[in-house]
């Protein structure tokens, strides 16, 4: 059984009449051990620990690092035996968290909401109290059932104590990568502090030094026993852009040889848009049963795909998902416990401020008007207008979903002002495997007057294999590089405040019929027929809300520019491979992991001429592409992407149906820097001929601005970026880039571009690719 105390060496166990033996430890102290007697009344005891004597082993730091890296690589070496050794276990754990607000900009006051949280909760201890029953098979695969809570944090405050699942001797632990790990030595320095005499056994304090200061990488001290080479415990520290965590950890000697975790501390810092709080959880472990694995040729550090292949289904490449691995449930009375349950089954006596705050639970009012919609309330109104919602029957077979506030006006451009209406969504569950859904959305445009609109109708179906079968119409004002222009809304501010129109428009009535199908796992084969009535549009409006002159709605700024009135019937062919691709089923929908493999690309296209008096393309179009993300060592990933195409046989081919590329004009993008170009004139090295594109992106959480030591501890991580563009009768363009942020949620460029006369630009570009 493992206690943890609270921070003045106070514990408490339910213990029922006995003999028992208890064994206190605390770091920079030595053990104690001590026998008594249990009777049936309450038994309150001292125990005082002595100064723990630490045996320096050398005085010589050059000998130290030599030691310390012999321990260690025996320690590494020893992990895949103990990662693998407990089959599985059954056990008690005690939870108790805690949490102070400690303060909140005044900006974010103007939400009553949050001015109501400061004031009944700031500077106030919270407390959260759980007794769970865990079954623990891998810290991916385990059974919680949560037998008793008790909380006085309030329901607006999130609080997601997970249960303490992890496997010590794991490739990571806390998402950070272990100090045991194989690739350790790759990452982190090691220096033997001390050596400690505790229980007969002799332990090395080792002190982890990270050797780039980056999130994804832990600091502190473990403690290895000689002989078994198994961790007695730890004290690490590890942060990410909000929070500074430590935790500790003690093993005790549950069976022969076998040391496992019986306490674990967390302490947290937690910095967020100002908001500054403390946390701290803790958890006492209680073990019931364990079962060792006597299959010791294990593999080690396998996947999740190989350490699951006797669980999965029958479809080869299909993974459980989380909810068919981890399974929790609440008893039904977990919160009508009274005191004297917590009384016999806390491990840790509450210390008075945590007292009070129960006290003061009891005796607050709590709104609890957030639990359900009040719509006589106009904050409940103003909520599903601000941020939108999605509505679902008892039984969650039909559903209705309202869009936030930016879909009642999503754009403006000079050839139609304003939009301005609504989108909205609906859908009916037909049978376990069928669903369908329709998305209609209507806007009227406030300069040319008209409306502009559509409509879709889905139906999926097998979800196995990815069916999708809609049918689109509508009447848009479109990009001419419909698949790959620059964002809508970035261009609706630039044009509104600067006249920086980039997008060129034109009118677009269609309907489009499209299915998609996987006849294979991860071979998804899509086909569509479409047909389109095109017209050329100006503008309706000549300047920004400062003053500025718009430009002409003509690709290229080409005054000489037409499209006449034009008929389009196309067909579409595309395939799409990922060899070996793994996937789960999330609430029956097909849900592809992540993979090193590539992904081919084939379409085809074909325009047929519809003759009668009006101009209607012909053309057949062939494009093949590749793209693939290497993750290289544990944290630098290798993205590249090519692709190449050609038309034939065309005939009155018109500028919307030609080849555009991913250019971006304007300084913000919803696109990834991975793919596209951040310099280039829209429509500028459109083509109706040939062409081939190539993007190349090395992406590292150190590679210039990072070893400065004022950003070597600031999570961002940095990519340099390579591109490449030839197009029929234009000379090739070379893009370099570099560009810091996080992952692909934001990021800053600086971007250079190349042409047959040299050099030809440079820019800045920030992605936010939402």
């Amino acid at each position: 059984m493992g206690i943890t105390a609270d921070k003045n060496g106070a514990f408490q166990v339910q213990l029922l009449p006995g003999n028992y033996s208890c064994n206190v430890s605390c770091m920079g102290y030595s053990s104690v051990n001590s026998k008594f007697q249990q009777n049936e009344n309450d038994t309150e005891k001292h125990f005082s620990l002595p100064d723990r004597v630490y045996t320096m082993e050398s005085t010589d730091r050059k000998k130290n690092d030599e030691a310390a890296h012999h321990i260690m690589l025996r320690a590494i070496a020893s992990a895949s035996y103990y990662q693998r050794v407990i089959q599985s276990y059954a056990a008690n754990m005690y939870t108790k968290g805690r949490g102070m607000l400690i303060s909140i900009p005044e900006f974010l006051k103007v939400s009553k909401e949050i001015r109501n949280l400061s004031k009944n909760y700031q500077n106030r201890l919270l407390v959260l109290e759980r007794m769970q029953r865990l079954d623990y098979r891998t810290s991916d695969m385990y059974r919680v059932k949560t037998l008793a809570e008790k909380s006085s944090f309030p329901k607006q405050v999130e609080t997601s104590i997970q249960p303490m699942t992890v496997n010590i001797y794991d490739k990571k632990i806390f998402n950070k990568l272990s100090p045991l790990s194989a690739e350790a030595f790759h990452y982190y320095k090691y220096i033997l502090i001390c050596t400690i005499n505790d229980r007969g056994n002799k332990i090395y304090k080792i002190q982890v030094i990270p050797r780039h200061n980056i999130a994804q990488l832990a600091s502190g001290y473990i403690y290895v026993i000689d002989g078994l080479w198994c961790l007695s415990g730890f004290d690490l520290v590890v942060f990410d852009s909000h929070t500074v965590a430590n935790i500790r950890m003690n093993c005790c000697e549950v069976m022969k040889t076998i040391w496992l975790p019986v306490s674990f501390v967390n302490e947290l810092d937690i910095h967020d848009t100002g908001i500054k709080s403390q946390a701290s959880v803790s958890y006492s472990i209680q073990y019931r049963k364990i079962t060792l694995n006597n299959r010791y040729d294990t593999p080690v550090n396998v996947d999740l795909h190989t350490v699951l292949d006797s669980l999965r289904s029958r479809h080869r490449y299909e993974l459980l998902s989380p909810k068919d691995l981890i399974q929790l449930s609440t008893d039904s009375l977990s919160a009508d416990k009274d005191s004297i349950y917590w009384k016999n089954t806390r491990m840790v006596p509450l210390l008075s401020p945590e007292s009070e705050s129960y006290s003061a639970l009891s005796q607050r009012k709590v709104n609890r008007s957030y639990e359900g919609q009040d719509w006589s309330d106009l904050r409940t109104w103003w909520d599903l207008i601000v941020k939108g919602n999605n509505f679902q029957s008892h039984d969650g077979k039909r559903w209705f979903t309202c869009y936030d506030f930016t879909s009642f006006f999503p754009e403006f451009n000079f050839v139609d002002g304003f939009w301005l209406g609504c989108k909205f969504a609906l859908g009916t569950k037909l049978s376990n495997t069928t669903s369908m859904s329709i998305s209609p959305a209507g806007y009227y445009t406030t300069a040319r007057h008209q409306w502009v609109g559509k409509c879709n109708i889905s139906l999926n179906y097998t979800p196995r294999r990815s069916g999708k079968l809609s049918i689109e119409v509508g009447s848009l004002t479109d990009d001419y590089n419909l698949d790959s222009g620059e964002s809508r809304i970035f261009n609706s501010i630039s044009a509104l405040i600067y006249a920086d129109n980039y997008i060129k428009f034109f009118n677009r009535k269609y309907l489009t019929l499209t299915n998609i199908i996987e006849p294979a796992n991860g071979l998804l084969f899509t086909s569509s027929l479409s047909w389109e009535h095109r017209t050329m549009i100006e503008n309706n409006l000549k300047h920004s809300i400062l003053g500025q002159n718009a430009e002409i709605n003509h690709p290229l700024e080409d005054p000489s520019f037409f499209m006449p009135a034009n008929r389009l019937l196309e067909a579409t062919f595309s395939i799409d491979y990922t060899p070996s691709h793994y996937y789960r089923m999330i609430d029956n929908k097909k849900v592809f992991v992540p993979t090193n493999n590539p992904t081919l690309s084939l379409s085809y296209s074909k325009a047929f001429g519809l003759g009668g008096n009006s101009i209607s393309p012909h053309f057949n179009k062939i494009q093949m592409g590749i793209q693939q993300s290497i993750q290289v060592g544990l944290f630098n990933h290798f993205i590249w992407s090519g692709e190449a195409g050609l038309f034939f046989n065309k005939k009155e081919i018109q500028f919307p149906d030609y080849h555009h590329f991913p250019t971006v004009m304007n300084t913000s993008t919803r696109r990834s820097f991975n793919y596209g170009f951040s310099l280039l004139d829209c429509y500028t090295y459109s083509t109706n001929n040939r062409w081939a594109m190539a993007n190349m992106t090395w992406a590292t959480p150190y590679f210039l601005f990072k070893y400065l030591p004022i950003f070597r501890l600031k999570s961002f991580d940095e990519a340099i970026h390579v591109r490449v563009l030839a197009s029929h009768n234009i000379h090739p363009y070379l893009e370099l880039g570099y560009s810091a942020g996080v992952e692909d949620l934001s990021r800053v460029g600086v971007f250079m571009g190349f042409d047959h006369n040299g050099y030809r630009s440079v820019g800045v570009s920030l992605s936010f690719p939402i």
